[in-house]
């Protein structure tokens, strides 16, 4: 905290002085968090050092669409009393924001504390875990769901929306009940209150439990150091590219941008009064009212960047087209949310700590992992379940083809020739 202005930290233990919970939001991070999308994603992984416990970790994405790390916190098991203490703690930390969505898996303990921390925020779930629980319930008759479910969450119309709903139904009448169990505001971006800005998945998430694997095994002191190092590492990383940037928009919303522009050619607009115009192509035309920033189509307001329909008209009234641009994907954001520096903690014999700090004393967690060889999967919630697999050589459920030992009778019809 002393080496970087305005980290937040927080050590918890019990009556014992047993250590039970840390949090760690870095300065550099807090102060860059507000230039980033309103969207947090948060995920736990389990902690492989001799204590066993769980890693938490909450992060959202940069103007460039990077991995921004927000915060790290460390607790016994994925239970309520420690997600609610990491986002009590992440809430404090970041505070609260107008339209926050906050993303993960099913974990009835992560929704548990969400509904209590954050009263003001959406709770969207990740598309990717749903479609795993969709392909296990209603995949066997051998059609594939996964086509129509993704159109399904990324459509943009409810007619869009209506058409791959009737795909699902035509493969299996019961999946539309589920997945309204379940609530179409949680997955679809088309009914979701807030705008979820495409990140549909828990996957920033993911991939920071792949990098920070190694450190997974070290103490909690060693943990933390190379969590710290892995965030500095990647803001200077970025910081580099932010200043490399020489577009109105960080490079890869640009690049989108010039996509977008190339299909304006084919599209005729016509005006319907001094705000509304009509746009047209081959086959369809859309609505777009240019000083709401509205677009029938709905891509416009949901990326929040101009889609091709836009674009015509802002062309035709020859306006400024980055006006019309998030204020999340402009250059400035992307060099302002790595404005702040992170340093390193130093040699521990140069800290000069506060009284309070030296002198507390925190013990050993009062648990130990579980003897035998650490899991390298991680684990699953509630809702997700075990997927059926069979052997497409054998035909034997278990294993599959790859894996499979049994023997099997060669058919001279099955052979292939190489």
């Amino acid at each position: 905290m002393e080496m970087n202005i305005g980290t937040v930290t927080r050590i918890e233990t019990d009556h014992l002085d047993r250590f039970k919970y840390c949090f760690m939001a870095l300065g550099a991070s807090i102060a860059g968090w507000k230039y980033c999308r309103p969207v947090i994603v948060v995920d736990g992984t389990y902690l492989n050092g001799h204590y066993g416990g769980t890693l938490f970790t909450a992060c959202t994405q940069d103007a460039n669409s990077n991995i921004f790390i927000l915060a790290f916190g460390i607790g016994d098991n994925e239970n309520d009393k420690s997600w609610r203490c990491f986002l009590e703690m992440l809430k404090r930390a970041y505070g609260s924001r107008d339209k926050l969505c906050i993303v993960s898996d099913r974990h009835n303990r992560i929704r548990n504390a969400i509904e209590f921390v954050y009263l003001e925020a959406m709770h969207g779930i990740c598309w990717y875990h749903l479609l795993k629980n969709l392909k296990t319930q209603y995949a066997k008759s051998g059609h594939n769901v996964t086509h129509a479910f993704n159109s399904a969450v990324r459509a943009y119309t409810v007619d869009e929306f209506e058409y791959q709903m009737q795909q699902l139904d035509s493969i299996n009448e019961e999946i539309r009940g589920y997945l309204l169990d379940v609530g179409y505001e949680k997955w679809s971006r088309l009914h979701m209150p807030t705008n979820r800005y495409s990140t549909m998945t828990s996957n920033i998430v993911k991939s920071v439990n792949a990098v920070t694997k190694a450190a997974k095994n070290y103490p909690i002191r060693a943990l933390l150091e190379s969590l710290r190092q892995t965030i500095q590492s990647w803001f200077c990383k970025n910081r580099d590219d932010a200043h490399g940037t020489f577009t109105k928009l960080a490079t890869k919303h640009e690049k989108l941008l010039m996509e977008m522009s190339n299909d304006v050619r084919n599209l005729k607009v016509s005006p319907a009064n001094h705000t509304l115009f009509e746009v047209r192509d081959n086959s369809s035309s859309y609505m777009m009212d240019i000083t709401l920033h509205i677009c029938s189509y709905k891509m416009f307001q949901v990326d929040q960047l101009p889609c091709s329909h836009a674009l015509a008209v802002i062309a035709t009234l020859k306006l400024n087209v980055y006006d019309f641009c998030s204020v999340y994907y402009i250059r400035d954001a992307y060099l302002n949310t790595y404005k702040e520096s992170i340093f390193p903690v130093g040699n521990k014999s140069e800290w000069n700590l506060l009284e309070d700090v030296s002198n507390r004393v925190v013990l050993a967690p009062d648990q130990k992992r579980s003897s035998g060889r650490p899991t390298e999967k991680r684990k699953k919630s509630a809702y997700e379940k075990s997927q059926f697999v069979k052997c497409g050589r054998c035909g034997e459920s278990g294993h599959n083809r790859r894996t499979c030992r049994n023997m099997v009778l060669l058919n001279q019809n099955d052979r292939k020739l190489k």
